[in-house]
Order: structure tokens, then sequence, then C-alpha cells
């Protein structure tokens, strides 16, 4: 009852567009699983709305990203390292994860294509000085792995089990609540309405 109450409250305050799960192979968009999800925005042209997403950037997310990519107009993209953005209880510790994370937006006319944000690593590190790493699953040449003095076997966490059955509940939602809120606040940047590209 309290995950269907939750899912309408989010559902009612996303609007129209679809919100980001994440899979053991990656974030998709709810809309069918896709790749991207496209905001229309009505009376702006492409250089407008890269004008705009460009300044949510630089304003909002207090520079914590990088330019990878950007073309006047056509495209941005970004590449961003949030500290202590993804967290999960375990054992009664709350262990909080950098995460680094590709993310592409294209621009038309009145309309702007959010691509799929692409996580590259989620890690932290101990008092100890060794480098945890947080994998969305783990692979079968991970569990075979020999340790080595950068591969710590008992730093090795991962969201979900290789059967693709989740493991660590808080991670995953920590993870779509960071995206699926960014995503709400550019949507917002003018009045919106679901399209395709």
């Amino acid at each position: 009852m309290i995950k269907l109450v939750f899912s309408l409250l989010t559902v009612l305050s996303f609007g129209s567009y679809a919100q980001m799960k994440l899979t053991p192979l990656g974030l998709k968009f709810t809309n069918g699983n896709k790749d991207y999800n496209v905001i229309t925005f009505e009376d702006k042209n492409s250089k407008e709305i890269f004008d705009m997403v460009n300044k949510y950037f630089i304003s909002r997310t207090n520079n914590e990203f990088e330019i990878q990519n950007k073309i006047d107009g056509e495209i941005l993209s970004i590449t961003s390292t949030v500290k202590n953005a993804v967290f999960f209880k375990q054992l009664g510790f709350t262990s909080a994860y950098n995460m680094t994370y590709n993310w592409t937006f294209e621009f038309k006319d009145e309309k702007l294509k959010v691509n799929t944000p692409v996580i590259t690593r989620m890690h932290n590190k101990e008092n100890s000085g060794n480098n945890r790493d947080l994998y969305l699953f783990i692979s079968k040449d991970l569990k075979t792995e020999k340790p080595s003095s950068q591969f710590c076997v008992g730093c090795t966490m991962y969201i979900f089990k290789d059967n693709g059955n989740l493991k660590l509940e808080n991670a995953l939602n920590s993870i779509e609540a960071f995206f699926n809120k960014k995503l709400s606040e550019i949507s917002k940047i003018e009045s919106i309405k679901g399209s395709d590209w």
C-alpha cells in the first residue's frame, strides 16, 4: 500500500515526462525502457533551450560538472562526480559513495532530448586509504578475480545480485532520486509536454 501511494505521488509530482529507473544494466526511462526522453518547450528555438539547460548546470549544480562536448544549440555532454550521492545501510552502518556519470542532451527547436545518464563509477575512500567500489551488479569475472593490492574483495559492493535481484535498495533509491530530481528541475525550466524526438 505504501509503495502504491509513493508511486502515485511520484507520477503526479513529475508530470508528463518519464522518470528514470535503475536496472542491472544502467538507467532507463520508464517510457518503454527507452534510452532517452523528450521534453517540449513551446515557442523556444534550439539555442534558447540549450542556453536554459547550460545555465541550469552552471547555476544549480555548484559547478560539479565538466563539459565534454558542446555545440551551441545542438548538443551538451557533461561529466560530473558528486560526493556522497549514493548511500545505503548495511549491518546498521550507513555508507556513502561518490558517483561519476556522463549525461548528454540534444537540442532541436522546441525540443530537448534527454539521454539516460551513464554511471561510470561509484566509489569511496576509507580512512585506511583503501578505495571501495560499488557496482551495479557483480559479474562472474569479478567473483573469480584474484585479490591484488588494488582490488579488495571485502571492499567490493554491488546493487544487484548476478541473477538480477536487488541487493541494496537504499542505493538504488538514492540513485533514482538523484537523477529524477535533476530531470524534474530541468523540465521545469519552462512549461513542458511529453513528446517524441
